[in-house]
C-alpha cells in the first residue's frame, strides 16, 4: 500500500519502511545510465590508451638499445673512423626498420678512441610517434635515446682518420 504523505511505503506487516514514497521507481532517473556509461566508455579509452602508448614507449625504447649496441658491433669491426660510422648508421637504421620502429635515427658514432685496444660509442636517437595515444596523457612525440660502446681488438692495426688506409 502506498502512502500518500510522503513518509514512504507501508509492509504487509502494518509498518512503514522509511523509504520515501516514489523512490526507487525510476521517477527523475531517467538518463542517468546513458550519462554513466558515457563517463565509464570515455575511462575506458583514456586506460586503453594508456597502456598502448606505455606499451610502444617499452617496445621502441627495448628497440633503440638493441640498435645502438647492434651500431656499436658493426663500428668496431671497422678498420677506419669513417668506415665504422658509415657502418653504425646503417645497421641502426637496418635494426630499427627489421623491428618495426617507425623513426628516422640520429646516429651520433664517436671514434676519437678508433685504435687498437680502444673502443667506439654510439649514441642512437629516435623520435617515437605517440600521436594516436596522446588522450591518455602522452606527448605526441617522444625522443628516445640510447648509447653502447663496443671494444676494438687488441692484436688488429686500424687506420685513424689522419692515415691513409
Amino acid at each position: 500500500m502506498k502512502n500518500t504523505d510522503g513518509r514512504g511505503r507501508q509492509g504487509r506487516d502494518g509498518s512503514w519502511d522509511g523509504v520515501p514514497a516514489g523512490a526507487g521507481t525510476g521517477v527523475g532517473e531517467k538518463g542517468s545510465l546513458s550519462v554513466e556509461m558515457v563517463i565509464l566508455g570515455a575511462v575506458v579509452v583514456v586506460a586503453l590508451c594508456l597502456g598502448i602508448g606505455a606499451g610502444r614507449l617499452t617496445l621502441a625504447d627495448g628497440r633503440v638499445e638493441a640498435a645502438a649496441a647492434a651500431a656499436a658491433r658493426a663500428a668496431s669491426q671497422e678498420s677506419s673512423p669513417s668506415a665504422a660510422t658509415a657502418a653504425a648508421q646503417e645497421m641502426a637504421r637496418t635494426t630499427l626498420s627489421e623491428a618495426g620502429t617507425t623513426c628516422a635515427p640520429t646516429v651520433a658514432v664517436d671514434t676519437s678512441n678508433f685504435e687498437a685496444a680502444g673502443r667506439v660509442n654510439v649514441t642512437v636517437r629516435c623520435r617515437v610517434n605517440l600521436s594516436l595515444v596522446a588522450i591518455a596523457g602522452f606527448d605526441a612525440h617522444r625522443t628516445l635515446s640510447a648509447s653502447s660502446a663496443a671494444p676494438l681488438e687488441q692484436h688488429r692495426s686500424y687506420h685513424s682518420s689522419k692515415e691513409r688506409p
